[in-house]
């Protein structure tokens, strides 16, 4: 169930609005600490485009938001699986459409991948 807040609308009728999460921003340092990388890795991966920054503070540090932060999990578990780095962001940046057509999650598809590359090198 969705929070949800009472206003008034045109003509003095009573509506409803969900109410929005507060959007939560990481500085690199939790991020790194949180998810078990170094603060050098996510540099890299923001380099390599596999993490995209949210913003910066005026002092111009670094903020990622939940998704940079969800996106940094999957990169680790991929990479946990033995997965490489060029995979991963070739993956990644792969449309979602695509991923939504054939009904597998990224981590399914690197699954696939990696067990297709296996087979193509045993031959």
């Amino acid at each position: 169930m969705v929070p949800m807040t009472a206003g008034v609308c045109d003509e003095g009728s009573l509506c409803f609005e969900a109410m929005r999460k507060p959007r939560k921003l990481w500085k690199v340092g939790d991020l790194a600490r949180y998810v078990g990388v170094s603060r050098q890795a996510i540099h890299n991966y923001t380099l390599l485009g596999l993490i995209q920054e949210a913003e910066r503070t005026p002092s111009g540090h670094r903020l990622f938001d939940d998704e940079a932060f969800a996106r940094l999990q999957r990169i680790e578990r991929l990479k946990r699986k033995g997965m490489r780095l060029q995979e991963i962001a070739a993956l990644l940046n792969r449309p979602s459409r695509a991923r939504r057509q054939r009904g597998t999650s990224s981590e399914q598809q690197g699954e696939q991948e990696k067990g297709e590359s296996g087979a193509q090198q045993q031959d």
